[in-house]
């Protein structure tokens, strides 16, 4: 892979300061409205997490999907909103869940242009209870881009990948299961990793997270998803490192040669 693919996502999802348009600008000026889902221990985890950490919006309220379909048609009104949704490519059905922040207009599609998202990592009828565990870290990174949008040049200066050298790859030991049709890791996929690595379970990945562990770097496969992204989270601070695209047709599994992607990703 070549090594401006691996800095795409890192281009497109936090230096955004470069290309800030009028339409993110409005954003901001907007009151945030967050759509509910279907799951109540996931809303009242959002509802938590963007109280803590969210201060780049003031938030308006909750409202529903069905509510959306008319706040959206105002350009006064920022939404959030958790998706799981498809769209098709020629004759390829993709899948894209996240959680989606937008700003209402009338005619626009309401997930053409979002000001910003983080990815949950999953497949079209994904439990979002799944994705509870991360939720802090997720909402602190898009958070991040915002916050930072006019000073990423120094942001970049301090959190040079080289420094992810120096400290943990935090897994998610539920993709490490054997057997079944869908396995997530081949056998010794991360056995050529030459740093620190750390296979935890989601509770204990959660800890980490809520405790801004500075030790720790948080990679997020998303071995499910049709992207086949992989992303960097800095614990202590949030911000999203880098990324990249694993290549193939295929999702899963993740081989010897995407985690060998991973440490070029480090090493640049």
């Amino acid at each position: 892979m070549k090594k401006n693919f691996s800095l795409l996502l890192f281009i497109t999802f936090i230096l955004s300061s470069t290309a800030f348009s009028q339409r993110d600008e409005e954003f901001l000026k907007n009151k945030l409205y967050i759509v509910q889902t279907e799951s109540p221990a996931f809303d009242s985890a959002l509802k938590s997490t963007l109280e803590q950490h969210w201060d780049v919006t003031e938030i308006g309220g909750y409202i529903t999907r069905k509510e959306l379909i008319k706040f959206k048609k105002s350009r006064e009104h920022s939404f959030l909103v958790p998706a799981i949704y498809s769209w098709t490519n020629g004759s390829i059905v993709k899948f894209r869940s996240g959680l989606f922040f937008f700003r209402g207009k009338k005619m626009e599609q309401q997930y053409a242009f979002p000001a910003g998202m983080a990815y949950f990592g999953g497949y079209a009828g994904d439990n979002l209870d799944g994705s509870i565990y991360r939720l802090e870290l997720m909402i602190r990174s898009v958070n991040n881009t915002f916050k930072y949008r006019n000073s990423m040049d120094s942001v970049r200066e301090i959190f040079k990948p080289s420094l992810l050298k120096k400290k943990t790859l935090l897994v998610n030991s539920m993709h490490n299961k054997k057997g079944g049709l869908f396995y997530n890791f081949t056998e010794g996929a991360f056995k050529g990793y030459p740093y620190k690595i750390e296979f935890a379970n989601t509770d204990r990945i959660a800890e980490i997270i809520k405790d801004k562990d500075e030790k720790y770097v948080f990679a997020v496969p998303i071995v499910n998803d049709d992207t086949r992204l992989v992303h960097l989270y800095d614990i202590n601070t949030g911000f999203l490192l880098g990324g990249f695209k694993r290549k193939g047709l295929a999702a899963l599994p993740v081989r010897e040669k995407d985690v060998e992607e991973l440490i070029e990703l480090i090493n640049e």
